[in-house]
């Protein structure tokens, strides 16, 4: 008996084992033809496995998950081109990251761009009053996300003024009217909270 301690490892263990011994039997095979023919059999039987709709960029796929099992060292004749081990087997390049700081990480990215972009606005005109109002409202929205309290207009025309450098300037005032004039007044609902007020009302129907 021959323990699976004792066997070669599997090169995609989602496949198993019984579908890698089929691919080295293949490699085994005296001539390309043999292969070939063999190889294409398996990725029948891959596709069918996949329980996926039969697509060219699924089976163009799975002859390199053949290649794959193999360990690139089945000589037939691809249908999609050869392979390449350094193309499927290479570490991706990775992810560039800004390395610019946030200042207030709890408004994130997206308010800081935004905030760039009032910055850039003739200080005075309409556009720039309305621009700035948009991120103040936006501002409370994020800021709610980290604090489960009612927040301070106040607190928001103090940081909108920090982060802009000064040039926006929003009285407290302004920003609530700007909320409730969108129609979208912050109010943030604690999802741990309205989880235990469902609970509580359930026992007291029940």
């Amino acid at each position: 008996m021959e323990y699976k301690s004792q066997q070669g490892t599997l090169r995609m263990p989602e496949y198993g084992r019984y579908m890698q011994d089929l691919v080295e039997y293949a490699c085994q095979l005296p001539t390309r033809e043999q292969r070939t023919r063999c190889a294409k059999n398996i990725v029948k039987a891959m596709l069918v496995i996949s329980g996926q709709r039969d697509s060219e960029d699924l089976r163009r796929k799975l002859w390199d998950h053949i290649a794959l099992l193999s360990d690139f060292k089945l000589d037939i004749d691809y249908p999609y081109g050869e392979p390449k081990k350094e193309t499927l087997v290479g570490t991706p390049a990775p992810l560039p990251y800004s390395s610019q700081r946030l200042q207030s990480r709890y408004y994130g990215r997206v308010v800081q761009d935004m905030i760039e972009i009032c910055r850039s606005m003739a200080p005075g005109s309409v556009e720039f009053e309305q621009a700035s109002l948009a991120v103040a409202v936006q501002m409370k929205k994020n800021y709610l996300q980290w604090n489960i309290e009612q927040v301070d207009d106040e607190k928001i025309a103090d940081d909108i003024a920090r982060l802009s450098g000064g040039k926006i300037q929003l009285m407290p005032g302004q920003i609530a009217k700007a909320s409730e004039w969108l129609g979208k007044q912050v109010k943030y609902i604690h999802p741990v909270q309205t989880e235990k007020k469902i609970k509580k009302k359930k026992k007291h129907s029940a």
